[in-house]
């Protein structure tokens, strides 16, 4: 029952993209006509279908841990009836005959895939070793897939998956490896014949060509030979010990099919990737060294070559190299291309692909080459044999970085956006590629651009040649950070000569973030400027790392900030149409690729300006250490009175102990606590944009960005109260924000949902700052001590100002704050206290001074004495009087600007 659970009703599978198309569709099941009753569309279906084989895998699993001996026995009959009756398609055929996504045989043989993988993930090692019961059934399993022979290129890349799943059997039986890898290594290289090629659609028109023929791949092909490559990194992730023995064949075999073209570059890729995982089970840094060595050369020429150098050096270079001007043989506006095979086309197209497949095997390489000296311990010594190359690959990596940046300069001496507009086919490369479209709004307008517009293929192409060449370059530098043990790192010499200021002026400066899209800067900040603070050595943060973040990070604030506050995008961006558009500029614009409605405009300029806000949120996150306070809050500072044996421990219930402090979170992690020290307390040129955006985001209308910062200042409050300037900004600042969402909101609907947050959080603000007293004056150690004068008055007077509060009632409210032992206790008088001021400035809003005096009659639990509203404080203008006088409080006097309960959503 299981097993048939995990197999998709085949007639809901018509298509699984490329030549899979079936003819006619497959006809219909009982299954599927409950189906058409049950779900709305095959989305709701796919959906239901995921949850469901989600559990039956699980519970299948559970069962083979559990009967390991019947688990077996069933995967060896399931293997032999699967491929009996399902080895060949019979239905729902594509024209040259093979099956489809809708073909009952895909379906089955998918299902058999994941079967084995639950049976085999759930058998234990231990019981294929002792006994019998379970290996002998395994082992047959094995052998009746490896004699099955398969011609199908969609059955077969379920096939290879199904046999990649069985490493626990490949351990003990050294023979099956080799027939799994020489399978593999076939199945990599797969092509139909031509003539069965022939008759199917190639794998989009800009589908690369292979072998002498000129024929290009078909989808199912590129499945098949894709699945066969990730199989290979897979057996040799796991297997890499039993791998190593037969290096020198596994060497011999790759570079034989490199040298006769039988590979893509992406294909090579991954055997690279897979050698070097094999490598990496030698444990002699020499023997690996001389390995990456002979991997690496043709790339580290090609990349080090005077041609790349000047196309990574200047954007006039970079569009010459990529053939996209007149003098390359790029035809202007107007002309017709033809079919995309023609000869510019193809040079372009080739230059591409040859500078994406080179930094990506830099980077599948860099990543997968680790020497530990501790033979396979996981806290073992780590060294990166890779990083000996880094002096090669990172100046014209940061090279490239800094002339992409340059393509978007529409001002100073050198405009060279507006020489690239001029471009018809240059001009792509400031264009979104529809992966970056599909990424924010799903594959809908991808699929619309591919289908509808034949000018995709080659615009297209370069727009996504683009996007892909940024992102691998910063996985690069970011990588080179992280291989500082290694000798060579980022931060090692001899880069450290010369990359951190080149990287600086290439990328991370304001002048080369001036003109920056939005989406690149988040880009920059999530995969770069992070990266490299969590990588920086404690030594170099003062002398390397603030001069790099500063600058960016003000930046970068400074445009969320003119984002989210200011008055929106500068420039409207262009809307695509049914040609190629032409590119906005200026760091406001949006450009997308042809097919995009007026929505989906909104909807990205709406997705980008959380993203920055997000990004910057993340940064603040990691770089001061609040998930990591978030991960160790029951960890070894909870009291640990109930733990057997002593030691440290946390409550039964995972509560502290009363009166006990969080920790600090500087103190968690020796480098964080580094890092977050520089940030906040030693560089004044860090800590300036920091706080300015983590007091100005509490204003934004974005659930996700303000949840995490108040939660950030909930933990790093007590820490930051006992600087002075802090102090100070957050009773002036912050604290007037946080007021000004509970009783004064632009968003009611976002204010409720913040509420309970912000109010912990004015509560926490008060006390610390006014009250000052021992008994609630929790929060991580190393905060201002408790008792003596407030460290500030500000939040004090600032709430004199609110409508109907009198100093009789504010020296109750503090009263009942010092008088109370629970923080629910202390949460609820600070929401009431700011809930009657939300009534009287939403009642004047609606119906003037009377029913302002109406709604002060009605507040709850106030003893009756302080319901003098009316007598002393003199209705309605007397909090405007005293909330002007009271203009010397910075943010008192912009606090209620807004009014009532407003539906307006601001920039939203």
């Amino acid at each position: 029952v299981l097993r048939q659970t995990l197999v998709r009703d085949p007639a809901r599978c018509t298509s699984t993209g490329g030549n899979s198309e079936p003819l006619e569709p497959a006809e219909d099941t009982d299954a599927s006509q409950f189906i058409d009753e049950d779900f709305d569309d095959e989305d709701d279906y796919a959906e239901f279908h995921a949850v469901l084989r989600g559990k039956a895998t699980a519970l299948l699993q559970r069962l083979a841990t559990c009967f390991p001996a019947v688990a077996s026995e069933f995967l060896a009959y399931d293997v032999r009836e699967t491929l009996a009756a399902y080895g060949t398609a019979t239905d729902a055929l594509n024209a040259a005959g093979f099956a489809t996504g809708g073909s009952t045989a895909t379906a089955e043989i998918g299902g058999l895939a994941l079967s084995a993988t639950a049976v085999l993930n759930g058998v234990r090692t231990v019981d294929i070793d002792d006994d019998a019961d379970v290996w002998g059934p395994l082992s047959k399993a094995l052998t009746d897939l490896l004699a099955f022979e398969c011609a199908d290129p969609l059955l077969l890349s379920k096939l290879v998956l199904c046999m990649s799943r069985f490493c626990k059997v490949l351990h003990r039986d050294g023979e099956a490896l080799i027939a799994v890898l020489q399978r593999l290594f076939a199945t990599i290289a797969f092509r139909l014949p031509d003539e069965a090629a022939a008759m199917l659609t190639p794998d989009g028109d800009a589908a690369p060509a292979l072998g002498s023929s000129g024929r290009r791949l078909t989808a199912d092909e590129m499945t098949a030979r894709k699945r066969a490559g990730s199989a290979l990194i897979h057996v040799a992730k796991l297997l890499s010990h039993d791998m190593l023995p037969h290096m020198a064949t596994l060497i011999e075999r790759a570079q034989g099919l490199i040298a006769d073209g039988a590979l893509l570059e992406s294909e090579s890729v991954l055997l690279y990737e897979m050698l070097v995982l094999v490598s990496n089970a030698a444990h002699e840094l020499e023997t690996q060294a001389g390995f990456l060595a002979d991997v690496m050369s043709s790339p580290l020429e090609y990349w080090s070559s005077p041609e790349i150098t000047a196309a990574c050096g200047s954007p006039e270079g970079l569009l010459r190299h990529l053939r996209l001007t007149p003098d390359t043989g790029a035809p202007g506006e107007g002309v017709e291309i033809g079919e995309a095979e023609s000869e510019w086309w193809v040079q372009s197209i080739t230059v591409q692909r040859k500078m994406l497949h080179v930094m990506h095997t830099f980077w599948c390489v860099g990543r997968r080459a680790v020497f530990n000296r501790s033979a396979g311990a996981d806290d073992g010594d780590y060294q990166f044999p890779f990083a000996a190359h880094w002096p090669t690959v990172l100046p014209n990596v940061i090279s490239l970085l800094g002339t992409l940046c340059q393509l978007w300069e529409s001002s100073g001496e050198f405009a060279v956006r507006g020489q690239v507009e001029s471009l018809h086919w240059g001009r792509w490369l400031l264009a979104m590629s529809s992966e970056e479209v599909a990424g924010m709004l799903g594959s809908g307008l991808q699929a619309q651009s591919l289908s509808k517009h034949g000018v995709f293929d080659i615009g297209g192409s370069v727009a996504y040649w683009q996007h892909k060449a940024r992102q691998t370059a910063h996985a690069l530098v970011s990588l080179c950070a992280a291989h500082n043990s290694g000798g060579a790192g980022f931060y090692c010499p001899p880069l450290l000569e010369f990359a951190p200021a080149r990287l600086f002026a290439a990328t991370l400066s304001p002048d080369a973030l001036r003109d920056a899209e939005h989406r690149q800067v988040t880009e920059i900040l999530e995969r770069l400027a992070l990266p490299l603070c969590m990588h920086c050595p404690v030594e170099l943060m003062h002398e390397q790392l603030a001069p790099m973040i500063a600058p960016m990070l003000n930046e970068c604030v400074n445009r969320a900030v003119r984002l989210w506050e200011g008055s929106g995008p500068s420039r409207d961006a262009a809307e695509g149409g049914g040609g190629t558009p032409m590119p906005a500029a200026g760091p406001d614009s949006l450009v997308l690729l042809p097919g995009a409605t007026g929505e989906d405009v909104e909807v990205l300029r709406d997705k980008i300006k959380r993203d920055i806000a997000r990004a910057l949120v993340d940064t603040l996150a990691v770089t001061l250490g609040v998930k990591q306070l978030n991960a160790s809050l029951l960890a070894p500072h909870i009291h640990a009175a109930k733990v057997k044996g002593g030691g440290l421990g946390i409550h039964s219930r995972g509560k502290r102990a009363k009166g006990e402090p969080l920790p600090d979170p500087l103190e968690l992690d020796p480098h964080l606590g580094a890092l977050a020290r520089m940030l906040l307390l030693e560089s004044q040129e860090c800590a300036e944009p920091l706080i300015r955006f983590a007091i100005s985001v509490v204003l934004w209308h974005d659930s996700q960005s303000v949840r995490r910062v108040l939660s950030m200042w909930d933990k790093l409050l007590p820490m930051l109260t006992s600087v002075e300037a802090y102090s100070a900004a957050i009773a002036s600042e912050l604290f007037p924000r946080l007021v000004q969402v509970v009783v004064s909101p632009q968003d009611v609907k976002f204010a409720r949902e913040m509420r309970w947050q912000v109010v912990a959080l004015v509560k926490d603000i008060y006390v610390q700052l006014v009250l000052r007293s021992p008994d609630i004056s929790g929060g991580p150690a190393g905060g201002a001590p408790a008792g003596g004068p407030p460290l500030s008055t500000v939040p004090r007077d600032l709430l004199s100002t609110l409508p109907g509060v009198t100093p009789v009632l504010l020296d109750e409210f503090d009263g009942q704050l010092l008088s109370r032992r629970t923080e629910k206790e202390r949460k609820r008088i600070v929401s009431d206290f700011l809930q009657d001021a939300y009534q009287l400035i939403s009642a004047e809003a609606d119906g003037g001074e009377e029913a302002a005096r109406k709604a002060q009659s009605s507040i709850l639990d106030l003893p009756e004495k302080l319901v003098i509203f009316g007598k002393e404080s003199g209705g309605a203008a007397s909090w405007r009087d005293a909330r002007d006088e009271a203009s010397a409080v910075a943010g008192a006097s912009t606090l209620f600007g807004g009014g009532g309960d407003s539906d307006d959503d601001g920039d939203l």
